[in-house]
């Protein structure tokens, strides 16, 4: 059984902005946050994932109804 992903609120708001079809440079510019920490909230949420890269987490969450678990 796959389990939910223990987001903080910064992460599941980057990520959700990327499912939402938005560039990491946009999401970024909508946040008022740096590029770096956008980069760095998609690396955490690959790392509690366990898969490398956004698509792979599209996938899951494609597969999952639009959830990350």
């Amino acid at each position: 059984m796959l389990e939910p992903l223990n987001m903080t609120k910064a992460e599941a708001q980057v990520i959700t902005l990327l499912f939402e079809g938005h560039d990491q440079r946009k999401v970024a510019w909508l946040l008022g946050i740096k590029l770096g920490s956008v980069k760095s909230h998609i690396n955490n949420v690959c790392r509690k994932a366990g898969v490398r890269g956004v698509l792979k987490l599209v996938g899951i969450a494609f597969k999952n109804g639009g959830y990350l678990w």
